[in-house]
Formats: C-alpha cells, sequence, structure tokens
C-alpha cells in the first residue's frame, strides 16, 4: 500500500522524465515502443490518443485535448511492447506510465504515426524475402503478408509492413505445388498437354483456370474484364445479351446489334466474343467504343485453333454482369418484347432458366416460314417428354435460353461446339431438379430461328406457316429498326410500310352462358384483362372477376345447344394450340391412345389449353372465340379459377417462404489455402444461405463442424485492406476464411420458423391423394422391405418435392442441391426446435409412411410435451406397419389413421 497523508509522508507526484520512451520500426496497424526507467516500477501501462493537437514533434506542450479519449493498455513488467489493431495511416500521441510504490510516473508525449496502405509498394505483392508468397499471421488478426522493400543493411524490414510481425510467421503458400497439381488435374481430364498456369492463377476459381486451359493461355480471365469499361459486378435487374460469333459471320453483326437495342427491357448489354483469322469485326469494335452498353472481346486465333463455342459463352458469362443472361445467336431475330417475356415468366415461375419449347423458323432458300414443336412431334410418334430424343430438341437450340447469371458461374457450359447448350441445361435439371428449367410456349412469333445453311443445327418442321400468320408475329415488329438490304431483310421486307392484319387490331367473339355474344376489336398485344375491360363497357357492368377460356367449359352456352363433348373441346383446344394437324399424321392414333404413356401427355396438354386464362395472358393468334363466365357461374360449376399446385395449397407456407426469400441473401465465400492439401480437401469457393443482417457467429452456426473454431473469418472493406471480422460483425456478400474444411459447394441450415414451413410444404405434398396413390405404388415394389421403401421415398423427395421447396425459398442452384443430403443437414435443428414444429414433423413422417423418422419425431414431441408438464397418453404407443396398403380411393381411411397415430402426441 502506498503511505498515507496521516502518516506525514509527502504526496506522491508523477514525475514525466523518469520514464524514456523510443519509438520502433513503424507499420501500418501497429506501434511498436521500448522504454526504460531507473525506478523500480511493479506495473507499464501504455497510453495513447488520437493526436489533434497541431503542434510540432518537438513542442514541449505536445499533450492530447482536453476532450480527447485516452486509451490504456497494460504491458504488465515489460519494457518493449507492440499495440496491434491500430487504424491505418492515422496520427498518435503516446506515452508510457509506470506504477511505483510511490504511485505513478510517466514519460513525455510522444508523436507516432502508423503508416498508409497508399503508400505500399505494389510490386512486392505478398512476396517474402525468398520470394514465397504468405498469407494470414499465426500470431495476431492479420489477414494477409505486406513486405517492406528492403536489402543486406536492413534486416529489420524482415517483418510484416502490416501487422509488423517476422515474415516467418505468417503462412507460407506453396504455390508451385498447388498450380502443378492443378495442371496434372487439367491434363488428366482434358487428355492432352496444357499450358502452365502464371503465379497469379493461385487466386483462380476452377471456373477460370478452365478457361485458361481451354483457350491454352489465351484467355486470361482477370485481364480481359478490361474489355468492360465499368465495374463487372453483377447489377440485380440487368440483362446481358451474350453471342459468339467468328470472322464468317460478320454479315449478321449490324442485325445483332439492332435486335439488342429493339428490346424494350429496360437495363440491358450486349457482351459479343469473337474469334477472326484476319479481320476482326469492325462494327462492334466502333459500337464498343461509343456505346457503354457494348462489351467487345476478340481473339485472334491460327487455322485449326479456333474456340469452342461452349468456351466463348463461358467467357461471355464471365464478362456479363447481369442478373440474368440471355443467349442470342447472331442469325436470329428477337421480337422487341422477347426478353420482357422470357425473364418474366422465369421469374413468375421461379425457375433457373427458362427456352422455348417451340418455335418459329424463316428459310431464306425458299422464302418460306414453319413451326416447331418437338413435344407434340414427339407425342404422335409415342415418344413422350422423358425421351432422349425430344428432350434433345426440346431442351436443346440454345438461341431462346434465358438463364440467371449465377447459375452459369457454378455450373459452366462444356469445352464443345455441338451440344454444349443441351448438356448445360441437362446438367442443371440433374443437379436442380426438372423444375429448375421452364418451358415456354411461343404462340406469337418472340423469335424467330433463321435457317440460311450456315447453322450449326437444324430445325424440324411440324407444318408449314401461311404468310398471313407469319404477318401477325411479334418479330415484324423489327422492320423499324432493319434494314432492308440486311440478311433479314426479305423476311421483315413485306411487313414494311403495313401494319399488323386488321389495320393492328384483331376481332373475338365473347361467349356467355345466357347466350349473349358480344363482338370485341383488341389492339394485338392485348391481354385477358383488356378484353374484359372492352367487354365491361358492352354490357354496361364490370367484368374484371369473370372467368375468361379459350376452350368452352362443361356449362351450358345458350343457343349453342347444351354442353360441349369431351371429345368436341380436346378438338377445339387442338386446334387453339395449332396441333391439330399431328393427330393426323400415320401411326398418331395408336401412340395418342390415353392407355400409353404419350397419350396421357398429349391429353396434359389439351386440358391445359382448356384452363381458364390469367389476366395478363396475350390472346393467341389462332383464338376466334372467348367463353366468359361470371365468377358465381364458375363456383356452382365447381370450375376453379387456375390449378393449384400442392406448394401453393398451404397459404401460410406460401407466405413464409415469400418473405423468407426476400430476407435472405447467398454469401460467397472464397477459401484460404496455403498446401496441396488443403486446397484440394476443400472447395476453393461456396455458398451459404443465410439471413440478410447475420453476423459472423450465425455463419459458424450454419458452417458447423465444417468451420473449426480457429477458423478467421475476413472481409475485404471499401478502401482498406482484408480485415479479420468479430463474432457481432454482420456478414457481407462476399468474404473470405481460413482452414475451411467442408466438401461441398453450398451450405444452409434452416432456424425453427423456416423449418416449420419447409415441413407444411412436404405435408401438401403428401396429403395429395395422387401422391398417397405413388406410396403404394412404393410399397407394392419394396415387397416388405424397409430399405428398398425408404429408397424410392428418397428418389422422390430428391426430384420432387425438395427442388420445389428451394425454388420457393429462392435457394439458387449449386452442384450439390439434388440430393437429399443437404436437406438433411439444413433441418438438423427440427428435433431441439419446439412442440408444434416436431408435432408437424411427425405428421409428416407418417404421411410419408416412414417408421423410423416416425418414432425419432414421436420422442422428440414427447421430450417437448415433458418439459411443458404435459403428461404422456396413458399408454399410447405409436405404431406404424411400413407394409400396410391404404387405398388411395379412399384415403380417409389413410387420415383417420394418422389421427389416431398423431392424437398419440396432441
Amino acid at each position: 500500500m502506498p503511505p498515507s497523508k496521516s502518516a506525514g509522508y509527502p504526496e506522491a507526484k508523477a514525475n514525466e522524465s523518469d520514464i524514456e520512451v523510443n519509438l520502433g520500426e513503424e507499420f501500418e496497424e501497429c506501434l511498436e515502443l521500448k522504454w526504460k526507467t531507473s525506478a523500480t516500477c511493479r506495473d507499464f501501462f501504455i497510453e495513447m490518443a488520437l493526436d489533434r493537437s497541431g503542434k510540432t514533434k518537438n513542442d514541449p506542450d505536445l499533450k492530447p485535448a482536453k476532450d480527447a479519449t485516452v486509451k490504456r493498455v497494460s504491458m504488465g513488467r515489460d519494457t518493449e511492447g507492440c499495440i496491434q489493431n491500430m487504424p491505418e495511416g492515422r496520427s498518435f500521441l503516446v506515452r508510457v506510465v509506470g506504477k511505483t510504490s510511490l504511485g505513478e510516473i510517466c514519460s513525455p508525449w510522444t508523436r507516432a504515426i502508423t503508416l498508409s496502405p497508399k503508400t505500399r509498394d505494389k510490386d512486392l505483392g505478398n512476396l517474402d524475402p525468398m520470394n514465397m508468397p504468405r498469407m494470414n499471421c499465426n500470431n495476431c488478426p492479420c489477414a494477409c503478408y505486406v513486405p517492406f522493400r528492403w536489402g543486406l543493411n536492413s534486416p529489420g524490414r524482415l517483418r510484416c509492413r502490416r501487422c509488423g510481425c517476422h515474415h516467418t510467421e505468417h503462412q507460407m503458400v506453396e504455390v508451385g505445388e498447388i498450380l502443378k497439381a492443378r495442371e496434372v488435374k487439367a491434363k488428366a481430364a482434358m487428355g492432352r498437354d496444357v499450358t502452365a498456369l502464371p503465379q497469379e492463377a493461385l487466386d483462380w476459381d476452377e471456373r477460370e483456370c478452365s478457361m485458361w486451359f481451354w483457350s491454352a493461355g489465351a484467355v486470361h480471365p482477370r485481364q480481359i474484364l478490361k474489355c468492360r469499361k465499368s465495374k463487372s459486378e453483377e447489377v440485380k435487374g440487368r440483362v446481358s445479351i451474350v453471342t459468339p460469333t467468328t470472322e464468317s459471320r460478320q454479315k449478321f453483326h449490324e442485325q445483332l446489334f439492332r435486335c439488342f437495342d429493339a428490346q424494350s427491357w429496360p437495363d440491358k448489354e450486349l457482351v459479343i466474343v469473337e474469334t477472326y483469322q484476319n479481320s476482326y469485326s469492325e462494327f462492334f469494335f466502333q459500337k464498343s467504343q461509343a456505346d457503354s452498353r457494348v462489351v467487345y472481346a476478340k481473339f485472334k486465333r491460327a487455322p485449326g485453333e479456333d474456340f469452342s463455342i461452349g468456351l466463348k459463352r463461358n467467357v461471355g458469362i464471365h464478362l456479363a454482369s447481369g442478373e440474368f443472361v440471355a443467349s442470342f445467336d447472331d442469325d436470329d431475330l428477337y421480337a422487341p418484347c422477347y426478353l420482357d417475356t422470357m425473364v418474366g415468366s422465369m421469374e413468375e415461375q421461379r425457375a433457373l432458366a427458362v427456352k422455348l419449347s417451340n418455335w418459329y423458323v424463316y428459310h431464306m432458300d425458299s422464302d418460306t416460314w414453319s413451326f416447331c414443336d418437338p413435344i407434340a412431334w414427339g407425342l404422335t410418334k409415342g415418344l413422350d417428354e422423358s425421351s432422349d430424343k425430344v428432350k434433345s430438341w426440346a431442351y436443346g437450340y440454345g438461341f431462346s435460353y434465358v438463364y440467371r447469371r449465377r447459375a452459369s458461374i457454378d455450373l459452366w457450359y462444356s469445352d464443345i461446339n455441338l451440344g454444349e447448350d443441351f448438356n448445360f441445361m441437362m446438367q442443371l435439371q440433374i443437379r436442380r431438379g426438372e423444375r429448375s428449367v421452364h418451358l415456354v410456349h411461343d404462340e406469337f412469333g418472340i423469335c424467330l430461328h433463321v435457317q440460311h445453311g450456315g447453322n450449326t443445327s437444324n430445325s424440324i418442321p411440324v407444318r408449314q406457316v401461311p404468310d398471313t400468320e407469319a404477318m401477325d408475329m411479334d418479330i415484324m415488329e423489327l422492320n423499324h429498326w432493319m434494314h432492308a438490304s440486311g440478311p433479314a431483310g426479305r423476311a421483315l421486307g413485306r411487313a414494311t410500310g403495313r401494319s399488323k392484319s386488321c389495320g393492328g387490331s384483331k376481332k373475338v367473339t365473347c361467349r356467355l352462358p345466357d347466350g349473349q355474344t358480344h363482338i370485341i376489336e383488341y389492339p394485338s398485344r392485348a391481354t385477358v384483362k383488356d378484353v374484359l375491360q372492352a367487354l365491361g363497357l358492352q354490357l354496361q357492368s364490370p367484368c374484371d372477376t369473370y372467368k375468361v377460356y379459350r376452350v368452352p367449359p362443361p356449362v351450358p352456352f345458350g343457343q349453342i345447344g347444351g354442353i360441349h363433348t369431351e371429345s368436341r373441346r380436346d378438338q377445339i383446344a387442338a386446334d387453339v394450340l395449332g396441333i391439330s394437324f399431328l393427330a393426323k399424321l400415320p401411326g398418331a392414333e395408336d401412340n395418342l391412345r390415353p392407355e400409353t404413356k404419350s397419350g396421357q401427355q398429349w391429353c396434359k396438354l389439351l386440358k391445359a389449353a382448356q384452363a381458364p386464362l390469367r389476366g395478363s395472358a396475350r390472346l393467341g393468334p389462332r383464338v376466334e372465340e372467348l367463353w366468359v363466365l361470371p365468377p358465381e357461374v364458375a363456383a356452382a360449376a365447381g370450375l376453379c379459377s387456375a390449378e393449384e399446385t400442392w406448394e401453393e395449397e398451404d397459404k401460410i407456407a406460401s407466405a413464409g417462404a415469400e418473405e423468407e426469400s426476400k430476407r435472405s441473401q447467398v454469401v460467397r465465400v472464397s477459401c484460404q489455402s496455403s498446401t496441396v492439401k488443403k486446397f484440394f480437401t476443400a472447395k476453393q469457393s461456396f455458398g451459404v444461405w443465410l439471413r440478410k443482417g447475420s453476423t459472423v457467429s450465425d455463419l459458424r452456426w450454419v458452417l458447423g463442424r465444417h468451420l473449426p473454431a480457429e477458423a478467421r473469418v475476413l472481409c475485404q472493406r471499401q478502401g482498406r485492406d482484408m480485415q479479420m471480422m468479430q463474432e457481432t460483425d454482420v456478414v457481407p456478400s462476399e468474404i473470405t476464411v481460413s482452414d475451411f474444411r467442408g466438401p461441398r459447394s453450398f451450405y444452409m441450415r434452416f432456424t425453427i420458423s423456416q423449418c416449420g414451413i419447409v415441413l407444411r410444404f412436404m405435408r401438401s405434398f403428401f396429403k395429395d391423394p395422387s401422391n398417397q396413390k405413388r406410396l403404394d405404388e412404393f410399397q407394392a415394389n419394396a415387397k416388405g422391405s424397409g430399405h428398398d421403401y425408404r429408397a424410392q421415398l428418397v428418389q422422390l423427395l430428391a426430384h420432387e418435392v425438395y427442388p420445389r421447396i428451394y425454388q420457393k425459398l429462392n435457394v439458387p442452384v449449386m452442384d450439390d442441391l439434388d440430393g437429399p443430403k443437404l436437406m438433411l443437414e439444413a433441418m438438423s435443428s427440427v428435433s431441439t426446435s419446439s412442440l408444434e414444429v416436431c408435432q408437424l414433423w411427425l405428421e409428416v413422417e407418417l404421411l410419408m409412411r416412414n417408421q423410423v423418422s416416425a418414432h425419432s419425431a414421436y420422442a422428440a414431441v414427447q421430450i417437448f410435451k415433458s418439459k411443458a408438464g404435459q403428461p404422456d397418453t396413458e399408454g399410447a404407443e405409436l405404431k406404424l406397419d411400413i407394409n400396410a396398403q391404404p387405398s388411395y380411393e379412399a384415403p380417409s381411411c389413410f387420415f383417420n389413421f394418422l389421427a389416431v397415430a398423431f392424437s398419440v402426441c396432441s
């Protein structure tokens, strides 16, 4: 204890001359000090404050401002120390305070500074004195080694300029070994020698390395970004039109630009990737200089060494900045409404990609038009949609692909010239589910595939198109943009100077149940809502809620004479779709019998045409009559307004999923790897599905065992270097982690409320009697084997249930979303969630007849009831016979069984 005043001793005072401070080397985020004193001190402290004094360094009155915040750091009995995590490029006032038996002594205030990153020697990178790259520090949070320029006379400069630690404390990267391992792997996959990777390729992802290897080093993925005048970050709502082309197709280039310029979509860009032997496209070179929307990349190639179409598409996607990517062929025509229609359909279906299921064709040699519908044609030949031949026609032909750019970043095109588009779509469906790709039926001619003899593929026309129908196609609106002398001049020339048929409008007859008929004249681009408004004016009564059909519904319509027969309604549906002639082809009658698979899909097409039209739908070119029902008549006849899918049946789940999709984001994570073993045992980049505003602690909860406690989470803050994040920091859209151990490309983990949403969707699916019938078939096929039954159930979940739930939650495409393992991991919290969620879990397992999991769910329910003090049902037991055969024709029996089983825990 210090002596007290009452003992008569003098009061101890701080002596500013008793401690001498010397400043060490200057660093960016570290202050280094040494001090000495003749006094005996039992503790030292360093005090520091931001320098706002404005005085010179040697001013004797140098001290912090009166309102300055002075921080004190304990140094124990040490006489030297480093204060790390200091703000970079700042000036501070520091002093050392020592505690003695008589009180405190201190040094004078001294000015110290931290270096600014702007003064670094940029050419040094992160290379140590031995020219080896180094990464994060083992002693402090420093995320990457920053060297000084050093020489033999400056041994003190072997330390990190940023944190002050010796360079050997930073992890050394085995660059040569990692790049060599990548090259060996690529050589084995490609079956040929590959061009050695440059040193900077250590930071490239697998897609960027592939572009380098496939192009024999001609495509440097980072340098090629200089083709853009603006930043390459993805812009929400933008559509990037990507077109691969060659020198021999330069005659189509002006036409391509005019199609792009005509698109009514507001935020768009055109990305051109051209290879040439002699002369590049002067047209696109000049356009890229004058128009910021045009990104033009050109590569001179020797004969026989041209890039594949697949590689060009990947380069275009790499250069694109849009949220969406549209593939335009340079020789085809796209109506002004094309992007609006395709992107709108993709957003409405929450799909990852869309393409046309049918299309119009123009034959330049004969100046004729035709129509191609691969699916309908295949059905008449006994080939359903699952046929490989039909799939190759329906999902090939990449001229009408529109997809989310993120899907093409995670799953790129193959390095081939023919079939690269079909492979892309098939892999997307395999990894993300069949419903990830939506087919759009084109009745209005929003795209015209031009056959000129130089195409890489040919379409199979199913019918000839008369000139009157061709003149009404939407692509005819392009005549305002195109030159008559261009490649498409002949196709569009007939529409020049003349409007659409009937003076830009059409007429349709609207029939009502009371026998009234009304002729409605409407513009060619009008929707059902527009027609109902016009009908309301004639009836002098609002018709906004009326149901509109292209095919007469099973309701009496006045003077027509009763209800149309089912066969007559099917005939009208075929006429409306323009496929009735297919049923008359040789062999079609046998192939379209109702008991055949192709016949069942044919009936499905016809039934879809008999559904009521949405208000936003346009009327097809072959629609001459409409049947209009007041809502009360439709309700009395048991006609629903639209076909409701199983995932829309539970309104609470649908609303919850909509809200979660708005609140969530995918965080892109890069991994730091310093050794070959670490580099290839974990993904180099992956995605994490997180709620917006999630912290680093939340991120660790989602990643679980894959991100060890000692792993660091780093981010690049604006205008600053990579920084280590604290547990309470909000996670940005892009981060870097160290020591990651996970093998997958995507991770997510549901909260309690999200688990409830998923289970509600699953309950809706398995409550459907048709799906219970499928479970009957699974049980019959399993022949008493629970293992075989569950194997079939897993396939059903993986291919039909989980993909649609992912889409509802707006979870994007990743490599391993097709398997149930991701959902199992995401739902890992369900057993410890809540009583309500566990009861829902039990109900779903019972609906799925999953005996093992049902018992687990039952046990979880009992635990929650026990904690809540609720007594268990006396003597109750959960019994589930996996071999039971409930009838799908009387599903109430099974649901009664569920009610009994569920009453055990309710």
